[in-house]
């Protein structure tokens, strides 16, 4: 069985040094890039299985790599960062990261991350297509235009962000409550409620109080089917 290949972009030695070790440990073969240029490079060349992206890199913001990467790969990518802010973390997982260390942390959780990024990546399959359709819903994500059968749902900013985040992460078999939080800029704890907003909204626009968009869930697990 051939080995995942991680991609470890970071500028400090010692982080490069740490993380190969700790992933050639668990078989992976190690690529290391030091700067935003020769991570593109390789990126391009020799793609990876997963990225360890450092935000701080000394000749481009790790956030600008990561949205360029989106745009032609949707490979998981692991963030890296000194700081703990929390609008930091927004803006990474909004740019497109599938999780976020904070420095420093153990090589125990770095690899329990990398295994559960690389799971998801192999149960999510193809992105999700412009228009997302779902029995009577149906959803066009670049023209973020919400219809429950012929009727438009007019939706709020942060509904409509709430139910894109869902279809983004449809079929990943992800928890998507601080996802979707972190996404709209909600509390965690807020989430359920706008979920509960949401159906309102399709409800009331759909006229049948019956009516709820295809949303699976198991325990606190909430899905969208793709």
């Amino acid at each position: 069985m051939a080995r995942l290949k991680i991609l470890v972009v970071d500028d400090e030695p010692e982080i490069r040094k740490f993380l190969h070790a700790a992933l050639d440990s668990r078989d992976y073969t190690v690529g290391e890039a030091a700067t935003a240029a020769e991570a593109i490079k390789l990126l391009s060349v020799h793609p990876p299985d997963l990225l360890i992206l450092d935000l701080g890199l000394p000749d481009r913001d790790g956030l600008e790599v990561l949205k360029e990467l989106r745009g032609w790969n949707a490979l998981p990518v692991i963030v890296l960062s000194a700081g703990g802010l929390e609008q930091a973390k927004v803006e990474a997982l909004e740019a497109g990261a599938d999780d976020y260390l904070t420095k420093p942390f153990g090589a125990a959780e770095l690899l329990a991350r990398i295994k559960v990024a690389l799971r998801h990546a192999q149960q999510g399959g193809q992105p999700p297509a412009a228009i997302y359709r779902q029995a009577e819903l149906s959803v066009d994500l670049e023209g973020r235009v919400v219809k429950v059968g012929d009727k438009e749902v007019r939706l709020t900013p942060i509904e409509y962000k709430l139910l894109a985040t869902l279809i983004r992460q449809s079929g990943r078999g992800r928890h998507p409550c601080p996802v979707a939080a972190r996404s709209v800029g909600e509390a965690q704890c807020r989430t359920r409620a706008l979920l509960a907003r949401l159906y309102a909204a399709f409800a009331a626009e759909a006229g049948r109080q019956r009516f709820k968009p295809p949303l699976h869930r198991h325990g606190d697990r909430y899905r969208l089917p793709i």
